[in-house]
């Protein structure tokens, strides 16, 4: 397991068990912050998934992995003795809730970690920071109480791949501009620019009181509420200034630029997160077919879940999951069969 070592830390400083994905506490957050003289800006899933765009991508991709059940294939055809685990709720976990965890990991952090018992009965998604590498040996370990024993026998850690860092890194910078426009907006909706200035054009100003001040303003509103407000009487020492419309885009452009950053993050179509123009879903297609009478393709899957969908396959696939000449593969009926099913394919035994 050395290679492991290599490849996630280079030579081994000093020994220990440490995980570097798991995100730090609220102790470090905050010692950071004094060292630093400020708090550290640290993106994390819970704020990650605030962000609506990231929300609705999150849920897209893991619903679909979680949705398409695995199973052992023997050359190129299904294996008649299936493992135990693939199906196995012996954890009080479904292979559903399992296989969503493991998606989620992936897209929050490009790595996740599955536990399989010794017997490979039954298998358990260990939550991301819950498991680490030992610097000293390079292998993947457990030391929480939380996971029980028997599911740390087998540790199967899983990688989106070469150069993928997660939505928590790779995105970092959109999703922190996306909080920072989100905040923008809500208190632009709060606090809107002013459409109409009350301008008192002599001294009369600076003898009202707070309170007449308010009177006239709140005489202003009135009025205009009624019917007929439409024309306004004013007194010889007050001009009305028009400022103008307040804007309606309320940072649009901005919003729907970061959507756009999002989906190519996410790797979900744009259409998906950004919603139809003008409330029409004449431009929404998550889908498309082959030609008549071709099969249907699902346009989500083919760009974006299929990447998940296959690092899970290639690593559940190696030789200390899968006897030789075995492999795991997802079943994606559910998504490519023409027509569709009136079911989902069920994963539990």
């Amino acid at each position: 397991m050395g290679f492991w070592r290599e490849l996630l830390f280079g030579p081994p400083a000093t020994p220990g068990i440490v995980s570097p994905w798991a995100p730090p506490t609220e102790f470090e957050t905050f010692a950071a912050g004094k060292l630093l003289g400020e708090m550290p800006d640290v993106m994390t899933r819970e704020k990650a998934l605030k962000v609506p765009g990231v929300k609705r991508a999150h849920g897209l991709h893991c619903s679909i992995v979680a949705s398409s059940p695995f199973f052992q294939m023997d050359g190129d055809k299904r294996d008649t003795d299936q493992p135990g685990w693939l199906t196995s709720s012996a954890s009080g976990v479904s292979p559903y809730h399992r296989m969503w965890g493991v998606a989620s990991d992936l897209f929050m952090s490009a790595w996740a970690c599955v536990g399989i018992t010794e017997d490979r009965d039954d298998a358990l998604h260990i939550p991301f920071g819950l498991w680490g590498v030992d610097q000293q040996s390079g292998r993947v370990v457990v030391t929480d109480e939380r996971i029980p024993v028997q599911y740390r026998a087998r540790l199967v850690p899983i990688s989106m791949g070469y150069g993928e860092n997660g939505l928590l890194i790779d995105a970092k910078d959109t999703l922190t501009a996306s909080r920072d426009i989100e905040r923008a907006w809500m208190e632009r909706v709060k606090n809107p620019a002013p459409a109409t200035e009350l301008h008192i054009e002599d001294s009369k100003y600076d003898g009202l009181s707070r309170k007449e001040k308010r009177k006239i303003v709140d005489d202003w509103n009135e009025n205009r509420r009624r019917d007929g407000g439409q024309t306004a009487l004013t007194p010889s020492f007050i001009k009305v200034n028009a400022l103008g419309q307040t804007s309606a885009d309320l940072f649009e452009k901005g919003r729907n630029a970061i959507r756009l950053d999002i989906a190519n993050h996410t790797a979900v179509p744009a259409s998906i997160i950004e919603g139809a123009r003008d409330g029409s879903g004449s431009d929404i297609h998550y889908s498309s077919e082959a030609g008549a009478g071709g099969a249907t393709r699902n346009e989500l899957y083919d760009f974006g879940t299929k990447r998940f969908v296959q690092a899970i396959e290639a690593r559940l696939s190696l030789d200390d999951v899968c006897d030789q000449g075995k492999s795991i593969r997802a079943d994606l009926t559910g998504l490519m069969a023409v027509p569709t099913p009136n079911t989902n394919p069920t994963s539990e035994d």
